[in-house]
């Protein structure tokens, strides 16, 4: 079911650069050349970032315990010793039969153990865990960015039209506009809810289990840092994960 979520996602994305592009002349119009030149050189920097985003979460392995057992790896000897660095012990996973530190959940879907799991996302086939959750952020918000000025730019090009006739094109762009509209209702509410779980160091788990928004709070920026990474430069840019290396995502702050 998740590879054909991908299918419909890819082909709605190349179904909008398709629409947008052939709205040019039309903007060109209403719009002269300079001004849509900038429209529509910022729609495509927004849409390469949505994409590099996407293809990021869906090929980035959420971060699996199984990674953390092989000599070299900076969390080797707590999971060796099945004790994180307070000497707390992990959860036994009778399912992975490994070690579980802290955050870290069984996913049914993918059949293994996800460290600081969010959720298993369809529309990404994959796990949203500790090593690929800045690419999802960063598809929702840029995802949302792209959806609203594309449905911005194509409102415009029909209502502006000096005629009511209806062309075959304008049909495919209403097409374009309802269904990005829809995945952008989807989109906005996500990147919202995240934004709200990602300033207070708290996952979508979490926040279902009703445990205090507060466990792993360590300061705004601190929170945002160990997710998006640790250069406030880096945080925007979906091809670097900028998180340490020796931030293992088995030992957490509380």
């Amino acid at each position: 079911m998740g590879l054909s979520h991908v299918i419909v996602v890819s082909g709605v994305f190349i179904f909008a650069l398709i629409v947008v592009s052939g709205q040019a002349n039309t903007l060109i119009d209403r719009l002269g050349k300079q001004f849509t030149a900038i429209f529509l050189s910022f729609f495509y920097a927004l849409y390469a970032l949505t994409a590099i985003a996407y293809a990021r979460v869906t090929t980035t392995s959420p971060g699996r315990p199984t990674d953390l057992q092989c000599e070299g790896a900076a969390a080797f000897p707590y999971m060796e010793a099945g004790k994180d660095a307070k000497e707390k012990a992990m959860r036994q996973c009778n399912l992975c039969k490994t070690h579980k530190p802290e955050r870290c959940h069984h996913c049914r879907d993918c059949n293994a153990c996800t460290l600081k799991m969010d959720h298993h996302c369809p529309w990404v086939n994959n796990c949203v865990g500790f090593r690929n959750y800045k690419f999802f952020f960063l598809l929702l918000l840029y995802g949302t960015l792209t959806e609203l000025l594309c449905i911005a730019l194509l409102v415009l090009g029909l209502t502006e039209r000096g005629d009511d006739s209806l062309k075959a094109w304008d049909y495919a762009t209403i097409a374009c506009i309802v269904i990005v509209g829809l995945f952008a209702i989807g989109t906005v509410g996500l990147a919202l809810f995240h934004t709200s779980l990602l300033i207070v160091n708290q996952t979508t788990i979490e926040q279902l289990q009703s445990l205090p928004a507060d466990s792993y709070h360590v300061g705004y920026v601190n929170n945002i840092r160990q997710a998006l990474g640790t250069s406030c430069l880096l945080w925007w840019l979906p091809c670097v994960w900028g998180v340490p290396n020796d931030f293992d995502g088995v030992n957490w702050d509380r």
